[in-house]
């Protein structure tokens, strides 16, 4: 059995242990109350918040939460490519993002506000402080500004959430596992993407720490014809090439690959799209394991009547190594295949065994 199996009962088993709400005594038609409020606030189309979101339903339904259960979708378009467009864009859906939840918070004094990735979270957190904010598929709370910069302890607010984290010590493990012998790193990423600025600054920290012999080495962009360009001037000076979880990098590693031209430099990444697009390895989060962590939480705020601001941000101890066969760049060792829990390969994916 799968260690993210157990994880599951695990999580399970928080989700339907009865809290006090549910030991009274009361009779079974006395003082029926109505399910809570609970709305969803997505800001981007992304597969990795949509999982989690539904894992966070799942979990709802488990915990006989769910009954009242809207969601809202932004839809902010990242695609943009000028400054300006960029710029209007986040204008856009940050009025529409702030309307919603001041409707929610004024007019519909909803239950329990629930924010699928970072942008989404931090709006939410800046217009709702009474009643209880949860977030979910955040990647870096304290690198975001959602809790204290040094740790993934208590938000001290209205605020409560897990996170999908992944430490740079087992990125790097991983890295090294699929390229042997990997000693000269690239890695191309946003100036202003806290996240991947986080990811990189962490893996600078454990290189040092633990002597790994490998040197990395950034390229800054800000539009695609950047990360075109920076790939094709890390082509003759790196081993792999690495795509951090950065918006505009994963969302183009076609446009890197065919970049990195003839060089058969292999694409790693922490970023779980990118696996599907041609990266050659990911280590990812379990998104829908996350969603159903993150009920656990909304079950602990709503029917215990823990106080948000006092729960640790949650992480899973267990995470996805997807693997794409159809990758240019190297092949894999097998025991690295034989671990993977997704491999990909001609536009199909099946799970590992």
């Amino acid at each position: 059995m799968r260690s993210r199996h157990a994880l599951v009962l695990v999580a399970l088993a928080a989700l339907v242990v009865p809290g006090p709400a549910v030991l009274r005594a009361d009779p079974p038609d006395a003082g029926r109350v109505s399910p809570p409020r609970i709305r969803l606030l997505f800001w981007h189309d992304s597969e990795v918040d949509r999982t989690a979101a539904d894992g966070f339903t799942r979990g709802l339904r488990i915990a006989r939460l769910d009954g009242d259960v809207e969601e809202f979708h932004v839809r902010y378009d990242p695609s943009h490519e000028t400054a300006a467009d960029r710029a209007k864009e986040q204008k856009r859906a940050e009025a529409a993002a702030r309307s919603k939840l001041r409707q929610w918070r004024d007019r519909e004094s909803v239950d329990l506000v629930v924010a699928l990735g970072t942008r989404a979270a931090l709006l939410a957190a800046d217009e709702i402080a009474s009643r209880p904010v949860l977030f979910t598929a955040v990647n870096h709370p304290p690198a975001s500004g959602l809790t204290p910069k040094t740790h993934f302890g208590p938000t001290r607010r209205n605020l409560a959430g897990n996170s999908s984290w992944i430490g740079s010590d087992r990125v790097l493990e991983v890295f090294r596992r699929a390229v042997p012998g990997l000693a000269r790193l690239g890695v191309v990423a946003s100036p202003d993407n806290p996240v991947s600025e986080a990811e990189i600054a962490e893996a600078r920290r454990v290189i040092r720490r633990d002597g790994i012999p490998i040197t990395l080495t950034l390229r800054e962009v800000r539009t695609t014809e950047d990360l075109a360009r920076a790939a094709a001037d890390l082509a003759d000076e790196v081993d792999a090439l690495w795509i951090p979880i950065d918006d505009l990098c994963y969302r183009n590693v076609p446009l890197v690959r065919e970049a990195l031209g003839d060089a058969r430099i292999p694409i790693l990444s922490s970023a779980r799209q990118a696996a599907k697009t041609g990266a050659l390895v990911s280590l990812a989060c379990d998104y829908e394991l996350l969603g159903l962590s993150a009920a656990g939480i909304a079950r602990r705020v709503l029917t215990d009547g823990v106080k948000p601001g006092t729960i640790p941000i949650g992480r899973l101890r267990t995470f996805e190594l997807l693997v794409n066969l159809d990758a240019a760049g190297s092949k894999l060792p097998p025991e690295l295949v034989a671990a993977a829990d997704v491999i990909l390969r001609s536009n199909r994916a099946e799970a590992g065994e």
